[in-house]
């Protein structure tokens, strides 16, 4: 609620602040952000509402099943088949319980989780989750997405500095794939030619296609647009190319009753 406070009309924020009798925002000059005492709200109203949930959740125990709502925030290379079908087997033993999905960035579905806006998210294991609980989920591997006629498909696999020569369709910021190559540039004292960015993959294998450079992508999730596009995957032959999806969220003590079954039953062998 306090978030969401940021960007609404001053009048409602003075009126909270004066009646709590503690200042919860901060004016900047472009706007407004949570003071400390306001995260600290934050913070003890999320737990209020898991609390909440939870005393509905064991009601609907008693009356015969499970009820309740699970926030989850995933990035597009979460949602793959293997999501779609653990989700479909734990809302089809579990239909009193609601599930809603936004797809957003790596970076937005940590800063989602944090906040409280989530009470799951999925993303990838490059992104930086310190302070948040996680669970690998599932595994995919970066590869070479490339015209069919350009020089580096005649290859098996390809390496970082490889790929570092040619121009690049690079992902757009809060995507955790870019970060890793700029980090992955830096290490070997080099600068990316990253023509554009993209946040998907329809729009990068598009790019691509236009011979606006090369790019990287999760396998086996490009395979279908790469298809479509008339490109080439290539494997990449170094360990960074392997990476997990990972569940995380903010620990059990705040996660209501609903949401800790829906993270236990996505993550079960």
């Amino acid at each position: 609620i306090l978030s969401g406070l940021v960007g609404s009309e001053m009048c409602i924020r003075d009126r909270i602040e004066e009646e709590i009798g503690v200042a919860l925002f901060m004016r900047l000059p472009n706007g407004v952000a949570l003071t400390a005492s306001g995260l600290e709200v934050q913070r003890q109203f999320a737990t209020f509402v898991a609390s909440y949930e939870k005393m509905w959740f064991a009601l609907g125990d008693l009356s015969g099943g499970a009820r309740g709502m699970v926030r989850v925030w995933a990035t597009s290379n979460s949602l793959t088949r293997y999501f779609s079908e653990r989700l479909k087997r734990f809302l089809d033993a579990h239909e009193g319980i609601r599930v809603e999905i936004e797809e957003r960035t790596d970076l937005q579905v940590v800063q989602a989780v944090a906040q409280g806006k989530a009470d799951v998210g999925f993303c990838s294991s490059h992104q930086d989750v310190r302070g948040l609980q996680q669970i690998p989920f599932a595994q995919d591997r970066i590869v070479l997405v490339a015209p069919p006629e350009h020089v580096l498909v005649k290859h098996k696999s390809v390496a970082f500095t490889d790929i570092a020569r040619h121009d690049l369709v690079g992902w757009d910021e809060g995507v955790a794939l870019g970060a890793l190559l700029q980090s992955l540039a830096a290490a070997a004292d080099t600068t990316l030619r990253i023509r554009l960015q993209v946040r998907s993959l329809g729009a990068l294998c598009s790019m691509v296609k236009a011979g606006l450079g090369i790019a990287v992508a999760p396998h086996p999730r490009v395979i279908g647009e790469a298809t479509e596009f008339g490109l080439a995957t290539v494997p990449i032959s170094e360990n960074w190319a392997m990476r997990h999806i990972q569940l995380v969220h903010r620990g059990d003590e705040v996660m209501s009753p609903a949401a800790r079954l829906l993270a236990g039953s996505m993550v079960a062998t």
